[in-house]
């Protein structure tokens, strides 16, 4: 499903099939459409190569394990990656703007790029002991209060942990 399928639609309930393989970022924009809680009216059926969890995380099932792919919940204040990712795709939670708290799993091997850009208001992301790989502005423009560097990181991207403010 592309970029704006369902934009400005009078959609107020998706279930998507398990055949579903991508999403797009605006899939649903300005619509009734809920991603989390027991009565969200956008689904995927499961058993496929998406999954969207009952808080609005969206994850691509591999034969490795889970890859976080987006947070659909705009409203998300705090959220926990689902234990089985390894990996947090690019732009996953970017523009985010009201997450503040995300708890990330052990197992978690990689974020890639802008994973958290312009995230202004999250505080907390506490690091793996499995980390490996921090993309290149991955918590960019973010407001993260400390961080941990775990001794399994191998690659810290440019501009990853230049925080909200820092770079003016």
């Amino acid at each position: 499903i592309g970029d704006d399928a369902f934009t400005g639609s009078g959609l107020t309930q998706l279930v998507a099939p398990t055949t579903l393989e991508t999403l797009g970022r605006t899939v649903a924009s300005d619509t009734a459409l809920t991603f989390s809680g027991e009565d969200a009216s956008f689904t995927i059926a499961p058993g496929g190569i998406l999954e969207l969890d009952q808080f609005g995380g969206l994850y691509r099932n591999t034969s490795q394990g889970k890859h976080f792919v987006r947070m659909l919940d705009d409203e998300a204040r705090e959220y926990t990656v689902l234990e089985g990712t390894l990996e947090i795709e690019p732009q996953a939670f970017a523009h985010h703007l009201h997450i503040v708290e995300v708890h990330l799993p052990q197992g978690l091997r990689k974020i890639g790029d802008a994973a958290f850009r312009d995230c202004h208001d999250l505080a907390r992301a506490d690091f793996p002991s499995t980390l490996e790989e921090v993309g290149n502005e991955a918590f960019l423009d973010t407001s993260l209060e400390r961080v941990l560097i775990p001794r399994s990181l191998r690659r810290l991207g440019d501009s990853a942990l230049v925080t909200h403010g820092a770079h003016n």
